[in-house]
């Protein structure tokens, strides 16, 4: 079904004979050719036997569909109506010209008010540039506070627990050490003691205080890494060298586990002071990069 038919459809009835006596008057006086007369006819009788459906559709779609039908409604007429004065081709440049103004028509009111926002934006435009990058810069700036703020809560909380970590490694170390018996060395023994180096630089002018602690022996090899060093024999902080002991015979050492460290490794704890001459060497320890 054609535009032509359904814009026949909506014709009253009251105009139909004034069309049909319309139509046979211009193909007599030759305004329109017999066969467009024809046509026409044709499709005013199959309009009238369509409009029962047709006024069913438009019933049922919603308005804005209805609008659209009736437009295309309206082209088809104008079509029409034009390739009987002016023939087909020069109705198709004429619809053409009709169809873009009216799609400039259209644009222009959709883009109407994106243009004025865009002109006022563009007279603006230094001032919304300055107070987006005022905008950018204070939120960069809270920004880095609050990544401030938040690392130093960080740091002060790993510090704390680290902190509570080592009181409480030291408090089972104490009494531990309290519950060991005490022994006396029957022959003298080689231990290593690893501190830091502040620690050892201080020993070595001052000896050992009573409750020095130090490995069961010497073993053969290198010395452990800091990292391993710590590790293994439960130290708070890594140490940053190793001294060798020679244990006097006669010594009061309590021997026991380390606390705090990996299973199965022993450890001593001198009783009495020791002077600076028992230690024998200090080898720094290679810190790793």
């Amino acid at each position: 079904m054609t535009a032509t038919t359904l814009l026949f459809a909506l014709i009253p009835d009251a105009l139909l004979p004034l069309l049909v006596l319309g139509v046979g008057l211009a193909t007599l006086l030759r305004l329109i050719s017999l066969r467009s007369g024809l046509a026409i006819l044709a499709g005013l009788l199959l309009a009238r036997l369509a409009a029962p459906v047709i006024e069913s559709l438009l019933a049922t779609v919603p308005l804005w569909a209805a609008i659209l039908i009736l437009l295309g409604l309206a082209v088809g007429a104008v079509r029409v109506v034009l390739e009987l004065l002016l023939g087909r081709e020069a109705t198709g440049h004429v619809i053409g010209s009709l169809v873009l103004a009216g799609f400039r028509l259209v644009s222009g009111m959709v883009l109407f008010p994106l243009r004025r926002l865009l002109r006022l934006l563009t007279k603006r435009r230094a001032t919304i540039l300055l107070i987006v990058i005022g905008l950018s810069l204070a939120n960069q700036v809270s920004g880095q506070r609050a990544a401030t703020a938040a690392s130093r809560g960080l740091q002060r909380g790993v510090k704390r627990a680290v902190t509570r970590q080592i009181q409480y490694i030291l408090s089972r170390d104490r009494a531990r050490d309290a519950a060991l018996r005490v022994r006396m060395l029957k022959v003298p023994r080689t231990v290593f003691r690893y501190v830091p180096k502040a620690t050892a630089r201080a020993e070595l002018r001052n000896g050992l205080q009573p409750g020095a602690h130090t490995t069961s022996r010497a073993a053969a090899g290198r010395p452990l890494k800091p990292s391993t060093a710590q590790q293994r024999l439960g130290l708070p902080s890594r140490p940053g060298a190793r001294e060798t002991i020679r244990l006097p015979s006669g010594l009061l050492v309590r021997l026991g586990k380390v606390i705090g460290g990996q299973p199965g490794y022993g450890e001593l704890r001198v009783d009495a002071r020791l002077p600076n001459n028992a230690i024998r060497r200090v080898l720094p320890l290679r810190q790793k990069r």
